[in-house]
Formats: structure tokens, C-alpha cells, sequence
């Protein structure tokens, strides 16, 4: 895989905050409030975030191996053997008295739940304050809700906890790989990369997923959180 060349079109951000919109708008009055305390909250956890995966600091063109990594260190450090139902029910919990402290209308329910994973979905008129410019406010909450799960696991517990607001991952997903093929298109027919904008670890995977299957590209990533970006490449 080589390096990246020109930048894509904004399409991603605006398909992102469109995203958003449909969720519905802040509120007004306390509702203002809540959403600063909750934007610093959640601003604190993204830095906290990003700075565990620089620790790592070492070379890798593969997110997944990335994630990997991390996950499989902190595990053998502190292992917690919380079932994923267990884990599906603190962050349910942990959901539902957020959206009353914000004053918001919303319920949560746990949906796809196997042995490995879950999902928290919440519900309701008006939560776009959950979901945030581009899904940002949305990738804190996930955040904060694996702290407040390993907490109550007392260590990391074995696999995943999704958390979502209102579909608005499904609908990121089906429009970010609509994007990245377009792009893919491009890259194929004049031969030059062409890099995304920035993105969380969750849509890079989405974007590396979405090119695996496109004979004659391949995808890296480039530059360190929150400024790391995926790269599509022409095959050699």
C-alpha cells in the first residue's frame, strides 16, 4: 500500500451532519446546558481516548491490528468475565439516566445481543445532541459507556458493546460506503490515492471494510488521532 495523494470532496462531513439532523436538534434553555457539560465530558473522554492508542506508537498501516492490540494488553492486564448481557444492561442503564439528566426524550433498548456482542439503542424525538456534528458526541458516549462498563466489570470484560442513537450509525454506514466506492471509482480510473477526511476508528473500519472487495484499490491509514484519515490507494 502506498501513500495518499489528494483529498476527497466534503461529501462524508455533509452525509455525516445530515446524519445528525434527522436525529433532531438540540434543545433550548437547560437543554444548552446540558450540551456543554456533556461536549466537555465527552471532548475530556475522545483526548483520553486517542492519547491510549498513541502509547502504542508504533508503526501500522491496519486499524484493526491497531484495536487489536490494544484490546488483547488491556485484557491480559485486568480480564473481567462479565457476560455481554451483563455488560448490555450497565450501559442501558448508564444511557437512560443521561438522557433524563438532559433533559431529553428517549428510551433504550438492547437489540442484537449474541455471545460476543450488543447493541444499546436509543430512541426518541429530538436526540441530534446525542449524535453530534459528524457522530462525534455519539463515538464519546461509546466511550464513556466502556468506562462506566469496566467499572462495574472491575477489568476489560470480552466483547462488544455498540451504542447507537436513533439508526444513526446504520444510516453513517450505508452513506459512507456509497462514498468510499464513489472514490474508489476514482482512484481506479486516474490512477492517483486519494485520502478521506479525518474519521473516528469506528468509520475507518467501516471505510477499509468497504474497499476490501474492489479489485485494483486497497486503503491504509495515515497521521494520529484525531487527525488520522484512511488513504485509497491503486494497487501496484
Amino acid at each position: 500500500r502506498g501513500n495518499g495523494g489528494n483529498r476527497s470532496q466534503s461529501s462524508d462531513s455533509k452525509g455525516a451532519n445530515q446524519g445528525g439532523g434527522r436525529s433532531g436538534q438540540p434543545r433550548s434553555g437547560g437543554g444548552q446546558r446540558a450540551e456543554a457539560a456533556a461536549t466537555a465530558g465527552a471532548a475530556t473522554v475522545a483526548s483520553e481516548g486517542g492519547a491510549k492508542e498513541k502509547q502504542e506508537n508504533r508503526p501500522d498501516n491496519s486499524d484493526r491490528n491497531r484495536q487489536n492490540r490494544n484490546r488483547g494488553n488491556r485484557n491480559v492486564q485486568n480480564q473481567s468475565d462479565m457476560s455481554i448481557g451483563d455488560q448490555a444492561d450497565v450501559a442501558k442503564g448508564f444511557l437512560e439516566g443521561l438522557v433524563q439528566a438532559m433533559g431529553l426524550e428517549g428510551s433504550v433498548a438492547v437489540e442484537n445481543l449474541t455471545d460476543e456482542e450488543a447493541t444499546a439503542q436509543v430512541s426518541g424525538a429530538e436526540l441530534g445532541l446525542l449524535v453530534g456534528p459528524g457522530g462525534r458526541t455519539l463515538d464519546a458516549l461509546h466511550e464513556l459507556s466502556r468506562t462506566v462498563i469496566q467499572r462495574h466489570a472491575g477489568g476489560s470484560p470480552s466483547g462488544r458493546i455498540r451504542i447507537d442513537v436513533g439508526g444513526y450509525r446504520a444510516r453513517r454506514k450505508a452513506a459512507l460506503e456509497k462514498f468510499v466506492a464513489d472514490i474508489a471509482a476514482k482512484v481506479n480510473e486516474s490512477g492517483n490515492a486519494q485520502s478521506l477526511e479525518p474519521m473516528g476508528s469506528a468509520d475507518r473500519k467501516i471505510a477499509h471494510d468497504a474497499v476490501t472487495d474492489i479489485a485494483g484499490v486497497s486503503t491504509i491509514s495515515e497521521g494520529e488521532d484525531p487527525n488520522r484519515r484512511v488513504v485509497i490507494v491503486p494497487n501496484d
